[in-house]
């Protein structure tokens, strides 16, 4: 009897096992998102995360083409260091978490440059929400990095095409710390570093003028009309 009941405990976890087993190279994308899936379910999301990031780091996109399983993956792969890092911030392992963000970072980056390399007009459409959410994700997990100069950057060589209202609250968040780059908002026109702040914030008015209308909250228009006043205001920008 106890045999028996044994038994019967081993095949109702066998199913839950094998969802926790990193698949084997070779396997279709479509069961390794939802191996990486289960892992959240169960609360296991940092195995998850070095799951995915193994077979990210071993997939090849060198292909004419990113088919939609491969754009699929990549959203699956990278959320899931987000998940991570959040898990093990949670539990007071900032080294752990910011291990799990710079792979995020990583996998973003590595996504946008291969889905911007497609020459053919109907895959870059086709591609073109994917891009502006990765970016979109990639400045923030920057941020959360203290990374606002590299975040700054990053949406100051992009098409203003693909930055989405989220990604310019990080940048115009960076722009106001201009002189430390930390986040925390200062008076820009007391910093000696003022030419440098100048000359991110003239490529950041530059691009918001390729965006066209965007719906943006009351708070980020103000913050953007003070920065286009101090842009115009001799004595703080001689």
């Amino acid at each position: 009897m106890l045999r028996q009941a044994f038994a019967i405990l081993l095949l109702s976890m066998a199913p839950w096992v094998h969802a926790q087993v990193c698949p084997a190279a070779g396997t279709p994308l479509t069961v390794v998102r939802n191996t990486i899936d289960d892992y959240i379910r169960n609360d296991r999301a940092p195995a998850g995360a070095d799951c995915a990031y193994s077979w990210a780091s071993g997939l090849r996109m060198d292909d004419a083409r990113l088919s939609d399983e491969v754009v699929r993956f990549f959203r699956t792969a990278s959320d899931v260091q987000r998940t991570a890092a959040s898990m093990r911030q949670e539990k007071n392992d900032k080294t752990a978490a910011d291990l799990y963000l710079k792979r995020e970072i990583e996998l973003r980056r590595r996504f946008i440059r291969e889905a911007l390399s497609q020459e053919a007009p109907a895959e870059r459409s086709r591609l073109r929400s994917p891009v502006v959410q990765n970016l979109s994700y990639l400045v923030a997990a920057q941020a959360m990095r203290g990374q606002y100069e590299a975040a700054a950057d990053a949406l100051g060589e992009q098409d203003p095409a693909y930055i989405d209202k989220e990604a310019l609250k990080v940048w115009l968040q960076g722009l106001w710390s201009c002189a430390n780059w930390d986040g925390k908002k200062i008076n820009i026109c007391t910093q000696e570093k003022r030419a440098t702040c100048y000359d991110k914030i003239t490529v950041f008015l530059d691009a918001l003028n390729g965006m066209g209308a965007r719906d943006l909250s009351p708070q980020t228009r103000k913050d953007i009309a003070s920065l286009r006043t101090l842009t115009n205001t001799k004595a703080c920008f001689p």
